[in-house]
């Protein structure tokens, strides 16, 4: 399934600002992980057939993060039900943190995901440094069928929440930091099944929504410099991350990040 975005020839390369990570020297560890991501890029196997949206939902509910998130979700409701009445402050504050999604994906996804591994220190020390997030990313470049490698790891999403709530309960009144809870985990709600349904044999009904799949796609096997958005591109749209895909070179790096 999609196998037909796979990188084929195209026009001159699209201009654009972002650079991606740069030049970064992998340390020698590295020469392990890269022969393991190169033979799981070969292993991979495309998903086959058409799951239907039943049947999408029904595998997305199995995993920990979407449950977690929806879980949480529902108690956070709850308890903003009991609490103050709603109003035009919350929906501000739910307002603020949907309009900023889009870019904090972006950064995130850039800057973070596909960080490079690095030496760091005097040249005679060499250590060397690797995000286990970047690395894990990396991974799930080089097979973007395993679901198991999919999703936000619980730690994540745990780590997140308290993160969250720290500020939230710090800067704004407790009704007011419950409703920006609220909007974190429903973000989170909506980047998990976006991202889940773009690497899973299932055609949306609504045209936006097969838009964000078919663009996510062309950053798994065009080229992974642009389509940095998951459940939006307006991050891309405003940062220049978003030309036509006929637009831009194949990378020959798009599953094999580690190169």
């Amino acid at each position: 399934m999609f196998a037909s975005l796979a990188p084929t020839t195209t026009a001159a390369p699209f201009v654009h600002p972002w650079a991606g990570t740069g030049e970064r020297s992998l340390h020698t560890a590295d020469a392990a992980e890269a022969a393991t991501l190169s033979a799981r890029a070969k292993a991979a196997k495309p998903f086959t057939g058409d799951w239907g949206f039943r049947h999408s939902l029904v595998e997305w509910s199995r995993h920990a993060s979407p449950r977690l998130l929806v879980l949480t979700t529902l108690v956070l409701m709850a308890a903003r039900w009991v609490g103050a009445p709603l109003g035009w402050a919350d929906l501000a504050v739910f307002a603020v943190l949907f309009a900023w999604e889009p870019f904090n994906e972006w950064i995130i996804h850039a800057y973070l995901l596909h960080l490079k591994p690095r030496t760091i220190g005097p040249t005679w020390l060499k250590l060397g440094w690797d995000l286990p997030m970047a690395r894990r990313h990396r991974s799930h470049h080089a097979n973007p069928w395993d679901l198991s490698n999919l999703f936000i790891p619980i730690g994540a999403v745990l780590f997140s929440i308290a993160f969250h709530s720290a500020i939230f309960f710090a800067i704004l009144p407790t009704h007011l930091a419950i409703t920006a809870l609220i909007s974190i985990t429903i973000i989170g709600i909506i980047y998990e099944w976006t991202h889940y349904m773009a690497h899973i044999p299932y055609r949306p009904r609504l045209s936006f929504m097969r838009l964000l799949q078919q663009r996510h796609r062309l950053h798994h096997f065009k080229n992974e410099r642009f389509w940095l958005g998951v459940s939006s591109n307006f991050g891309d749209r405003v940062l220049n991350t978003l030309p036509d895909g006929k637009e831009v070179e194949a990378s020959p790096t798009a599953r094999l990040l580690q190169r």
